[in-house]
């Protein structure tokens, strides 16, 4: 991995154990923020039907 390269050595021990533990909490992070979207889109589907093939409105606010 990336980190193990980056960090090594006994020294870096502390460095590496915190790049590894943002790593996973912005993975955390992401998935939690996607499965939110994901849940508001279908929410919002039963008010804003999209069929013609155009983006959901939800997302084109998100990308905008």
């Amino acid at each position: 991995m990336q980190i193990e390269l980056l960090f090594r050595g006994k020294s870096c021990n502390e460095i590496r154990e915190s790049a590894f533990g943002l790593s996973k909490r912005l993975a955390q992070t992401a998935q939690e923020t996607f499965r939110d979207f994901e849940e508001a889109v279908e929410k919002d589907a039963t008010k804003t039907a999209v069929s013609d093939g155009t983006v959901h409105p939800l997302t084109s606010y998100v990308i905008n």
